[in-house]
């Protein structure tokens, strides 16, 4: 036989095509008839067919869902005898009892705020705010405190009894915010029963006093100290009212400083005349 010429490709296997493979549809779950009673377990199953399936091996199926958001407990199986239903065959469930907590001593109660709000589980540690949720609102929150449990603070809307024992509990932690402006934005979002608890707090300090006020009056006080030719003319002329120097104290209220304080904030200003 001829050799191929040299133009001409070898001849190649043919590639096989893959298969592709159709994606699996969604389960759907249907919710299961019920009476008009709430009940504590809810009941599903899959499709929307109430007749069992037939199995490929023999038999017939069908699956069922059984959700709750409380614990739960899968007791048997029983064939109802009598009534209406009698013939049928039923699935006994028992739900988890209620607790009654505000039955439990208001001290008792109180032990058991503080451990469900401690962060990671260390009673009166602080909370750090040091994130903002996505969208619109931008809330503050704190990250590593909600993980695990996202909706820890919603025992405070169980009911007014427990809003009231709880939220104080609750801000009773020490708030870290990592900057300024976290801690404006978490304040602007702050609900009013808190407002009333926020006070600002300051250390008097009389050299951060005349710093300040010497940026702002130091060409009046050189002035009145060429005048005189003495440096310590310009402080020696300053009096201040029994209101103008003041501190804050809790609840707002207004404070005049005390005379060693004053005399320490002229002796502060007189050194940086010299």
């Amino acid at each position: 036989k001829p050799a191929p010429a040299k133009d001409e490709p070898a001849n190649e296997p043919p590639v096989k095509a893959k298969p592709v493979r159709k994606p699996k549809e969604a389960v759907i779950f249907t919710s299961l008839g019920r009476d008009d009673a709430t009940l504590p377990v809810d009941v599903t199953f899959e499709g929307e067919a109430t007749q069992a399936k037939l199995r490929k091996t023999g038999g017939y199926y069908h699956n069922m869902r059984l959700v709750a958001p409380s614990a739960f407990e899968l007791v048997k199986a029983v064939i109802i005898k009598d009534g209406e239903h009698a013939g049928l065959q039923a699935i006994l469930i028992r739900p988890a009892k209620a607790f009654r907590f505000l039955e439990l001593p208001k001290e008792a109660r109180a032990r058991v705020y503080k451990f469900y709000f401690a962060p990671e589980g260390v009673v009166n540690a602080e909370i750090s705010l040091n994130d903002k949720r996505k969208g619109d609102a931008k809330d503050v929150f704190a990250k590593n405190y909600s993980d695990g449990n996202k909706n820890r603070a919603t025992i405070l809307a169980v009911n007014k009894e427990i809003h009231d024992e709880a939220t104080p509990i609750l801000y009773a932690h020490t708030l870290r915010f990592e900057s300024t402006t976290t801690l404006v934005d978490y304040l602007s979002q702050a609900p009013t029963p808190i407002d009333s608890g926020l006070y600002s707090h300051d250390t008097i300090d009389p050299v951060k006093a005349a710093k300040a006020f010497y940026a702002d009056a130091h060409k009046f006080l050189e002035a009145v100290n060429a005048k005189a030719g003495n440096k310590r003319a310009g402080v020696d002329a300053l009096t201040f009212g029994p209101m103008a120097l003041v501190e804050k104290e809790k609840g707002g209220k207004s404070k005049a400083w005390r005379r060693e304080l004053v005399e320490e904030f002229k002796e502060c200003l007189r050194a940086k005349m010299l």
